[in-house]
């Protein structure tokens, strides 16, 4: 069981998932532990007054990438969706 769990680990940790937000303006990449790796954001964001798009945005995009991270997982362990994951 602990040589199972082990392998699963590896194999969480291999998976990456990227999702989109704003129509491509946001871009997160997250891998299978649900860690997001990797952050992409248009320059055209960068500019202060687009601060609260920006950051709506952003948490948008982590949410997916959550969502998404979650489902194969379940799919991976053979569970359902695990919700809040």
């Amino acid at each position: 069981m602990l040589k199972e769990a082990l392998q699963l680990q590896k194999k969480l940790k291999k998976i990456k998932v990227s999702v989109e937000a704003g129509k491509g303006l946001i871009k997160v990449t997250a891998n299978g532990e649900g860690n997001i790796v990797d952050l992409d954001i248009a320059e055209e964001l960068l500019n202060p007054k687009n601060k609260k798009k920006l950051e709506k945005l952003i948490i948008e995009a982590v949410k997916k990438a959550k969502k998404e991270v979650a489902s194969i997982v379940a799919k991976e362990v053979k569970l359902p969706n695990i919700p809040g994951f």
